[in-house]
């Protein structure tokens, strides 16, 4: 009899730790409690961007996990639509100049901030599409995604015949080499580029004429064609009975008209001079003796700007020198031209600026056999300059320019 109480209180005891152990997670039924999600990681951060004047910059991140969401943000505000892994900006004004752009990466589990980047507006780019400015605004050209195609040097002297010719479909080609060898034709070609195609072709010099108006290649326009533009050429000194001409074009964009002019070179700065005050470019020029020939072009794709133009000269080894001293006063190099003389001098430099936009452009000028650096840093390859010495190159320079 004494002992059922005992009993009783030991069953209640149990029943209260049962009942306590009904919540208890993995209380024999298998359930465990689900991990946090994780949150995003930054893989790549945002890089900053160096644009010219009038076109826009673009903006991306890389980041790793799921549900990933994107907000941008300009000087710390966040940016109406630009939700995405990209961002692109509007067209670049100078007041752009200085801006920080960063973007919040988030998902359930938490959110990320990317370090900020930078933008700084160069100098102004030429208008989209004008052949006359050597591709310099090319998106190909400015991303840096821009490749070498091709590197040729045409058959020198040229030995009569038809011509020779090589045409590149979609492709940025680079003026004639500035040399001293007494052959001016070799060239390289980068690509893509967007609705432009390059021609190269030599033929006969006392031909010019009809040169002009009839493509060595039945699918492609003559160098004259309105919607081409000569951006090189030359007269060797070892062939004067040959010319070799280099010309873009692009049916896409308003018509081109060419004036081809030979002046004393006395008198080629102020030529220039006035071909810019009349809103035409001077791209291409040839030097044979103390005349000089150039080709000009108005565009009717931009009938009311007009240019201020500045003419150097010097020897090869200046090449870099004179590209960089018209570059920081705002000039595009447009035309380049060499007497190919032996000891490197004669060589002639045309620059081209709106008027007024006197402000600094990105220019750099390397020794690389093929120039990968400037192309991969944005820079359209303005001008090339080798120098030999008894049949040994002893300089090869590359000048680029944004």
């Amino acid at each position: 009899m004494k002992m059922r109480p005992v009993l009783l209180l030991s069953f209640s005891i149990l029943g209260v730790a049962l009942m306590n152990c009904l919540g208890c997670a993995g209380a024999g039924d298998g359930s465990t409690t689900p991990p946090p999600s994780p949150g995003p990681t930054i893989t790549k951060q945002p890089a900053a961007a160096s644009i010219p004047m009038g076109l826009t910059a673009t903006y991306t991140v890389t980041a790793s996990g799921t549900g990933l969401s994107y907000q941008w943000y300009r000087n710390g505000a966040a940016i109406a639509g630009a939700t995405a892994a990209t961002y692109t900006t509007p067209a670049t004004v100078f007041a752009d100049s200085g801006d920080v752009f960063t973007v919040k990466v988030s998902n359930v589990g938490g959110a990320m901030t990317s370090s900020p980047a930078g933008l700084t507006v160069t100098a102004r780019a030429p208008l989209a599409g004008d052949l006359r400015f050597r591709l310099v605004d090319t998106a190909s050209v400015l991303s840096g995604t821009a490749s070498f195609q091709q590197a040729y040097p045409i058959a020198c002297p040229f030995g009569g015949g038809q011509g020779i010719a090589y045409r590149y479909g979609s492709g940025n080609g680079m003026g004639f080499f500035l040399s001293n060898n007494g052959c001016p034709w070799y060239y390289n070609v980068t690509g893509p580029s967007e609705g432009v195609s390059t021609t190269y072709q030599v033929s006969a010099a006392a031909q010019l004429a009809e040169v002009l108006g009839a493509s060595i290649f039945t699918s492609t326009p003559p160098p004259n064609d309105p919607h081409s533009v000569i951006m090189s050429a030359g007269i060797p000194s070892v062939d004067t009975d040959a010319i070799a001409l280099a010309y873009f074009s692009n049916s896409a964009v308003g018509a081109y008209d060419m004036h081809q002019v030979s002046v004393d070179v006395s008198a080629l700065s102020a030529a220039v001079a006035q071909e810019g005050l009349a809103g035409r470019v001077v791209t291409a020029l040839y030097l044979v003796g103390s005349t000089a020939t150039y080709f000009s072009y108005g565009w009717a794709g931009d009938p009311s700007s007009v240019y201020e133009t500045r003419v150097v000269t010097g020897s090869l080894g200046d090449v870099s020198n004179m590209a960089t001293t018209l570059a920081g006063q705002g000039y595009i190099v447009t035309a380049t031209g060499s007497a190919q003389a032996a000891d490197g001098s004669g060589v002639w430099m045309v620059g081209t600026r709106l008027r007024g936009d006197t402000m600094a452009r990105p220019v750099m000028s390397v020794a690389e056999p093929y120039a990968g650096s400037l192309v991969s840093g944005g820079y359209a390859v303005v001008a090339v300059a080798i120098q030999y010495q008894n049949n040994n190159q002893v300089m090869n320079q590359w000048v680029g320019e944004r």
